[in-house]
């Protein structure tokens, strides 16, 4: 926390997928810890070998929890984000051959986030049947609204557990249903519940969003999660989203959460994440004194 003439500022609290790092969560998790990552977020949780991606039976997968559990607490390591994968995708929710499944497998991972200690479960848009690639507005908030009730109960169950569910926007070649971040926040302000709210994608937004700062500005009162991928979906600082003016809006709105680095396709991951930590790193200190500076005026 950085101290200035007038007001604290909170440093930013950085976290990683383990298995950027490696084939296997266990090692992935000492990997991220030993980069220096402030906490772990979860995806590919419910498969032994990211390489396989074969699921696990039932027994394994509590095996599998009570491995990781294990590690978190030997690493003394905090998860923060549950992203399951295959995604959970809302579209699942608006089709009786789909939603019996779906449900099943969120209330799977809303009770392995509670038992991780994780606060944040993340779900996907998908895409709809019924939309056309460009659909109006007009036609997107009427599946937007079938949607509500499910997210509602959803959202009954996760507040049970001290679980937040986090919305993403995806760009238009993976959802005619929620593309903007604006849509996804309309979409938290339906289902009106305080634990449904939304996760900011720096990549998916560089697709879509006019401005990436801008929108996540707009938004700020909604947003319960983010995660950081630079343009090409590599570590942030290595493409051409402006990452300072997306962390400078964070942190000047107070932003408490968690941003977790999200990103595919690098040669030498460990080192690619150690130089794109140590550079956040630097711009959030920067950002503390800009934004002292900017403030006092």
């Amino acid at each position: 926390m950085y101290r200035s003439r007038r007001v604290f500022y909170m440093k930013l609290k950085l976290a990683a997928q383990p298995r950027m790092f490696a084939d296997t969560q266990e090692e992935g998790i000492r990997i991220t810890k030993k980069i220096g990552f402030d906490a772990v977020e979860f995806f590919y949780l419910d498969v032994e070998s990211i390489e396989t991606k074969s699921a696990l039976d039932e027994k394994s997968w509590k095996k599998n929890l009570e491995k990781t559990k294990k590690v978190l607490n030997e690493e003394n390591v905090k998860a923060v984000g549950m992203a399951p994968i295959p995604a959970i995708e809302l579209v699942e929710f608006l089709s009786p051959e789909t939603e019996k499944h779906a449900t099943e497998r969120l209330n799977k991972y809303l009770s392995a986030s509670q038992y991780l200690g994780i606060k944040i479960t993340e779900l996907m848009p998908g895409k709809s049947k019924d939309l056309p690639l460009y659909a109006s507005a007009s036609d997107r908030e009427a599946v937007w609204r079938e949607i509500v009730p499910k997210l509602r109960g959803f959202a009954s169950a996760a507040r049970e557990k001290d679980i937040t569910l986090v919305v993403e926007s995806h760009e238009r070649f993976e959802s005619n249903l929620l593309n903007r971040l604006d849509e996804a926040a309309h979409l938290c302000k339906m289902v009106n519940r305080p634990n449904v709210r939304v996760l900011a994608d720096t990549w998916h937004m560089s697709l879509e969003e006019d401005s990436v700062g801008d929108a996540i500005r707009r938004n700020m009162d909604l947003i319960g999660h983010v995660h950081l991928g630079d343009s090409q979906r590599y570590m942030p600082g290595t493409g051409t989203i402006d990452h300072k003016d997306v962390l400078k809006i964070l942190k000047s709105m107070d932003y408490d959460g968690y941003c977790t680095f999200t990103c595919h396709g690098f040669k030498d991951p460990i080192a690619e994440a150690r130089a794109s930590l140590n550079y956040l790193r630097a711009l959030d200190d920067l950002l503390d004194v800009i934004i002292d500076h900017e403030k006092i005026g």
